[in-house]
């Protein structure tokens, strides 16, 4: 299979009246695939016009528009308010999203690279409401939200029952999300950080069983070390809970959760050139992220980074 794309955006913004501004943005996105059942042209272009408003008290912006897919389109909004409710350290907001969201060979791949190169193809309709507080106290910095998602065309992964090594993409028709996201870091010193990033999931489902592959409960703890600007010690630990993969005759398996540690180490010589050195899953526990797919043991690699 091949695929190609041509994509960029143009915003403009022009203010007036001190606290105001005015803006047009477009989108586009021009891709093609070409596969062993199908060949897709595929042409996204989402004009919007909007207006903003920031007087460092309180901060919104207002964003409608149209996303043509073809002969298709469907409305699209980029809604947010949010208010200082005591200087920088509680802030509360409010935002909604709806925008139209290409699937294509590359996006699902790099989710799972075990799938067919002929999975089918659709568009999915993304809407997102969220409510939060976020702020810095000091060294502490935290973002608190629960999202409201309602979801067309939700991209699920299920093994192929001719050949259960590959994946192909079913479609969910219409999902419900309940979210509840959590992060928040801490300056211990100006040399050392840590930090905590957790996503809970609830779906409701139409037309399938479960969401497949996919833990309701992702969290992650992770903390830096900076000695003298030139090291970058980092650790992290990764847990997920147990999802569920759909087999034949409607049967499902359990896939345990698991948990993982990380380290990584990056010598920085200049701006320009840096050496890393890294291990992942330092416990050596063995599990399944993609069903028949047991993870690998403990994995280590070295390598350098350049750029100018």
């Amino acid at each position: 299979a091949n695929e190609w794309f041509v994509g960029g955006n143009t915003i403009i913004l022009k203010n007036f009246l001190k606290y105001h501004a005015a803006g047009f943005n477009f989108f586009f996105d021009v891709s093609k695939i070409k596969n062993d059942s199908l060949t897709l042209l595929r042409t996204i272009f989402t004009p919007e016009i909007g207006y903003s408003f920031n007087n460092d008290d309180w901060k919104g912006k207002v964003f409608i528009g149209v996303a043509v897919d073809g002969k298709k389109a469907m409305p699209t909004a980029n809604l947010h308010i949010e208010k200082h409710l005591y200087e920088h350290s509680l802030i509360a907001y409010a935002s909604y999203q709806l925008n139209l969201k290409k699937n294509s060979l590359l996006t699902l791949s790099q989710t799972n690279n075990f799938i067919w190169n002929w999975v089918s193809m659709k568009n999915s309709t993304v809407g997102d409401l969220a409510l939060g507080l976020k702020g810095t106290v000091q060294n502490f910095s935290y973002n608190v939200a629960f999202h409201f998602n309602h979801i067309s065309n939700l991209p699920l992964f299920v093994n192929d029952t001719n050949d259960t090594k590959r994946f192909i993409v079913t479609y969910e028709k219409k999902a419900i999300v309940y979210n509840f996201h959590f992060e928040g870091g801490y300056n211990m010193k100006e040399w050392l950080r840590v930090s905590i990033l957790g996503d809970y999931n609830n779906y409701r489902l139409k037309t399938e069983a479960r969401v497949w592959h996919e833990p309701a409960f992702k969290l992650t703890l992770r903390a830096n070390y900076i000695w003298k600007n030139k090291i970058v010690a980092s650790i992290d630990l990764y847990g997920i809970t147990a999802s569920y993969a759909k087999l034949s005759a409607g049967q499902q398996k359990k896939l345990n959760g698991t948990a993982d540690i990380n380290l990584s180490l990056e010598y920085l010589m200049n701006k320009h050139i840096s050496f890393f050195a890294a291990v992942n899953n330092v416990a050596n526990i063995k599990y399944q992220r993609w069903n028949n797919y047991q993870s690998y043991g403990t994995i280590g690699w070295i390598g350098a980074k350049f750029s100018f």
